[in-house]
């Protein structure tokens, strides 16, 4: 495994962020000189997790997540890379945690809002949970046998009065049913009002991302002239709300208003990418700030009144990014907004968002050999912890922003970016962090399986 892709890996994205390591000197500084009192500290205010198994519902050891989480409405759980196999484990058992005893029952991905909610009535079908998988979720999570349980789980919720709902944020397109399906169920949306758009050719624009191959073939002028027609799509539906709302519910309308929209930004993204417009930090910046519009408007319209967890890589969590200073060899984050900030900016201390951080083991995607993850250096936030002697280990970072002078106020190295370390004062970017001790790589769900019924 080349190292170099290993430390840059961080999510599947049509626009890659390196990560960058620090230097040993800047470990050394930021760990200051009073190691053992920082242990100490960890040791007497960290909250010790006993397991990350999925289908462990002795909560006895995550009820003291209750006080620190408290009235949030929404809980961020972060991932350092889309290969952790024993925090999508852990992510799991969080997830049931927080629907039987805080009352959380949206769980929402980093994965496409119309693909997951295709997703979402699938899974409530006699579907096999695989197949429903594939008109959803991105294949990193969806191939995963880690991440199955949770989608068991939810459809054993159903016919009770609280289910678990899935639901997606994402701009993109997450799985390839979904691109087939677009454009007949867009046209089924408009037509069933009686209306047709003035320009035929926006089914063509609507069709284009189906095969990337031919999207790369079109003539630049032609591309452009589709992003236009998509524009103007956009308002065509706008101004026919009159007609729609005679044949649809505001909820569908809703719906429709923030996947057309989301279609333009997509659209863009793969137009900059095939032309080989230069990457760089900022490149993600369309697509974060399409993921956080589509966030709050599922807390704010699709589900008001609910308390909604969200699956995503920490780096779209954080917020603040771009305080983050990296050594000479890093990205220049000056300008980077990541989904994170604007939805923090929106509801405050009704998110919660929480990273995850390991010290060593093996990492990597269920569709690819695992990575080395080697020892974290010392002094790092996952040195300290691991001098703890927990295995898994909460740090809530909330308690510690009330006091200047705390030590974790202070730079200092951690890996909750694909495994790679840089330095921060993380209270300022995240809640809350959980530590383990050793990470394990995602591995391919098995082909036979038995799905439990509906």
């Amino acid at each position: 495994m080349n190292p170099k892709w290993m430390r840059s890996w961080v999510i599947l994205t049509a626009f890659s962020v390196l990560f960058p390591c620090v230097s040993e000197a800047e470990v050394q500084a930021a760990a200051g000189d009073d190691p053992a009192g920082r242990i100490q500290w960890l040791k007497d205010n960290g909250i010790p997790i006993r397991t990350w198994e999925a289908e462990d519902e002795d909560f006895s050891d995550l009820t003291p997540l209750i006080d620190k989480i408290g009235d949030a409405r929404m809980v961020l759980l972060g991932e350092q890379s889309h290969g952790d196999g024993n925090v999508f484990l852990l992510k799991n058992r969080l997830i049931r945690f927080l629907h039987q005893k805080m009352g959380f029952d949206v769980l929402a991905w980093e994965s496409g809002l119309y693909d997951c909610d295709r997703m979402e009535a699938a899974l409530h079908s006699d579907m096999p949970v695989k197949e429903a998988l594939s008109h959803g979720i991105f294949a990193i999570w969806g191939m995963s046998e880690q991440v199955k349980p949770v989608f068991d789980y939810a459809r054993s919720t159903y016919g009770r009065p609280f289910p678990l709902i899935m639901a997606g944020f994402d701009c993109q397109f997450s799985a390839r049913p979904t691109r087939e399906s677009f454009v007949p169920d867009l046209k089924t949306f408009i037509r069933e009002a009686g209306l047709e758009p003035d320009d035929p050719e926006i089914w063509e624009a609507f069709s284009a991302l189906n095969d990337l191959e031919s999207f790369k073939a079109l003539a630049p002028e032609k591309r452009r002239k589709m992003s236009a027609r998509i524009t103007e799509f956009c308002r065509f539906v706008s101004m026919s709300k009159d007609a729609l709302s005679r044949v649809h519910s505001p909820r569908k309308i809703d719906f429709w208003e923030q996947v057309i929209p989301n279609y333009r930004i997509y659209f863009d993204m793969n137009t900059r990418r095939v032309e080989g417009e230069k990457m760089t930090a900022t490149t993600n910046n369309p697509r974060d700030a399409s993921m956080a519009h589509s966030l709050l408007w599922l807390a704010r319209k699709a589900y008001p009144d609910r308390k909604i967890i969200v699956w995503a890589a920490t780096f779209h969590n954080m917020r603040r990014i771009d305080e983050i200073k990296t050594d000479g060899e890093g990205p220049d984050y000056t300008g980077l907004v990541t989904m994170g900030h604007p939805v923090y900016e929106a509801l405050g201390e009704d998110v919660y968002s929480i990273g995850f951080t390991a010290y060593q083991g093996k990492a990597g995607p269920a569709f690819r050999e695992p990575f080395e993850v080697p020892a974290a250096p010392g002094g790092s936030f996952e040195d300290l912890c691991h001098r703890t002697g927990f295995e898994i280990l909460f740090v809530d970072f909330k308690q510690t922003r009330r006091n200047p002078e705390h030590w974790l106020n202070r730079k200092i190295s951690a890996r909750p970016l694909g495994h790679s370390s840089m330095s921060a004062v993380w209270p300022r970017h995240m809640d809350g962090m959980i530590f383990t001790d050793r990470i394990m790589p995602s591995t391919r769900r098995e082909e036979s399986e038995n799905d439990p019924p509906v």
